[in-house]
């Protein structure tokens, strides 16, 4: 099936509700063997949410595949509804960013929310397909926004795991240097690390064979024993969860 959401408040002509839906349904009847729920009298605000096989000129909002003409393989049209109500937010994505983001307008009770996902289930694309590391918040320089939450975004999902039964485990990371020129790089990061509060050690060759004798480095290593691995399809069926018991669409 193709599946993709259509926002056609701020994609179609100027913000016209009217003229978008009657281009949809035009592209949609020119089309043979077509079946088509007719949208007429519906409420809609935001993002129109379409499934099944389209053989029609669609938008696609946002990324590399943003563009007006775009085409599914299959012959015919067959689209199913389900926004036939208002929600004050509608997020396009289920990834981790979309469920969380979901959850804490949720857990704020700032309004009804609707969260729209592509594909069948959560986690077949970057969220659920990574090495799910927990990183301490050793790379980023102090002060900046992305150490501050690295930082205080790991703990709080470790903890989370924990309290909810996610696996989550403190392996311990090193940091190496191949040769003289990317030593000196140890020595920034293990500043940047104690500037952001994050547990660092700085080891040399004979302790690094003591963690891990697989690795080798030029000198001296960096040791993180706060990084950790989560499961990360684990978390997002857990946010699934949460966010459908809050009311969350």
């Amino acid at each position: 099936d193709f599946v993709t959401s259509i926002n056609v408040l701020h994609n179609f002509y100027n913000y016209d509700l009217d003229k978008s839906l009657k281009e949809i349904e035009r592209v949609a009847q020119s089309k043979k063997n077509t079946s088509w729920l007719t949208l007429s009298g519906m409420s809609v605000r935001g993002s129109i949410f379409f499934t099944g096989s389209l053989r029609a000129n669609v938008f696609i909002p946002g990324g590399s595949g943003s563009g007006f003409l775009k085409k599914a393989d299959t012959e015919g049209i067959t689209v199913s509804f389900i926004m036939n109500e208002s929600y004050d937010f509608v997020i396009v994505g289920a990834g981790i960013v979309g469920l969380t983001v979901a959850r804490a307008l949720s857990l704020r009770r700032l309004g009804s929310v609707c969260l729209l996902e592509k594909e069948k289930k959560l986690g077949l694309h970057s969220s659920g397909r990574n090495s799910g590391v927990l990183h301490a918040g050793i790379y980023y320089p102090a002060d900046t926004l992305k150490a501050r939450v690295c930082v205080s975004g790991a703990k709080r999902m470790f903890e989370y795991a924990l309290e909810h039964g996610i696996s989550v485990k403190k392996t311990g990371k090193v940091i190496v240097a191949p040769d003289a020129v990317s030593a000196a790089q140890i020595d920034v990061l293990y500043d940047r690390a104690a500037a952001n509060g994050v547990r660092i050690e700085k080891i040399d060759k004979k302790q690094l064979k003591e963690i891990e004798p697989e690795a080798q480095t030029f000198e001296k290593a960096l040791y993180s024993p706060d990084t950790a691995v989560i499961d990360s399809k684990g978390v997002l069926q857990k946010f699934e969860e949460e966010i459908l018991g809050l009311g969350v669409r």
